[in-house]
């Protein structure tokens, strides 16, 4: 018999995988498989910090078992929620000020799917370092501002 505590995670992980992939196919909505395996490798090196060795390996199977059981209850039960922000961290568009031009992937990730107007913006404000909204105005008109700045927030905040 072999001492859990003992073993390298990658040596643990192979062991139960079956145990992950039977746990990682149960339907919870709004997490896909692929997640919900990544959860129970997380359930799986805790159990192994957290077990009393003293009780044997079939008593780590039976542990293992209730707590990724636990953690799957856990992950059907709440409501995935979007990240939040708190309001204090929050800045207004108006006082933007860029401290360094965005390049390369982190620009890619920043524009992709962008409406016209919100890529504009951002590309006034990147690009020609335009923070002030009555700048903006010579560039969109009120509505394109409007939908530009909400999306952005939502882009950035969520």
């Amino acid at each position: 018999m072999t001492d859990i505590k003992s073993l390298s995670f990658n040596d643990l992980e192979k062991r139960f995988r079956p145990l992950i992939a039977k746990f990682s196919h149960w339907p919870i909505f709004g997490i896909d498989s692929d997640d919900i395996a990544q959860e129970m490798r997380i359930v799986l090196a805790k159990a192994q910090k957290n077990y009393d060795p003293d009780r044997g390996e079939s008593g780590f199977l039976h542990y293992l078992y209730r707590a990724m059981q636990n953690r799957m209850g856990q992950l059907a039960s709440r409501p995935q929620r979007k990240k939040r922000v708190p309001p204090t961290m929050r800045a207004s568009l108006d006082d933007v000020t860029p401290s360094i031009r965005e390049s390369g992937f982190d620009r890619v990730e920043l524009e992709a799917g962008l409406s016209p107007p919100a890529l504009k913006l951002v590309r006034l404000i990147l690009d020609r370092g335009l923070t002030a909204k009555a700048q903006w105005r010579e560039y969109l008109s009120t509505d394109e501002l409007t939908d530009a700045t909400e999306e952005l927030r939502t882009h950035l905040y969520d």
